[in-house]
């Protein structure tokens, strides 16, 4: 496999048709080839996901909206009246790779974040909705954190020319 150059990684980066995770893959070899361990490790974290003990970049922390999924298969946002919560908005870190990002919005799936059974248990009895509670993403914001990694590889890859570079 041929390595490619500077110029082309950054071409890539700045051509929205390019598939991102070769993208990724190839500026991988590059900098492990130039010894770039923090863009080594970032371009991990983007195709590996990111683990519970590492912090996410802001572009991956997403508002989101809770909600229960009930027995019946029917969402419910938290109603307004009974405790603030209806049309809520928090936010939520996403760990997943770029591959799984990119099915995701691809297949217009969501992403559900589920609370923790205590949480939910707690929240059933407060609401008198019984189900699932989770945080909930649409799949269109999806397209913002896959946007966001190809513009940050982009910026790295142009400050390589003046061998100053950051994250």
């Amino acid at each position: 496999m041929v390595m490619p150059t500077l110029q082309e990684l950054r071409d890539a980066a700045a051509d929205d048709c390019a598939s991102l995770t070769p993208l990724l893959c190839a500026a991988g070899a590059y900098a492990q080839a130039k010894n770039l361990p923090i863009l080594r490790t970032w371009l991990d974290h983007e195709l590996n996901g990111y683990r519970e003990t590492t912090n996410v970049p802001l572009y991956r922390r997403l508002k989101s909206t809770p909600i229960a999924f009930t027995d019946n298969n029917s969402w419910h946002s938290f109603p307004d009246v009974e405790i603030g919560l209806g049309s809520s908005v928090t936010t939520m870190d996403c760990r997943l790779s770029v591959v799984e990002l990119t099915t995701m919005h691809e297949c217009s799936l969501p992403l559900r974040s589920k609370f923790a059974d205590s949480e939910s248990e707690f929240l059933s009895q407060l609401l008198g909705i019984e189900g699932e509670y989770s945080l909930f993403v649409s799949a269109d914001r999806l397209e913002h954190i896959l946007y966001d990694v190809r513009k940050s590889l982009w910026t790295c890859l142009s400050q390589l020319e003046g061998e100053l570079y950051s994250l």
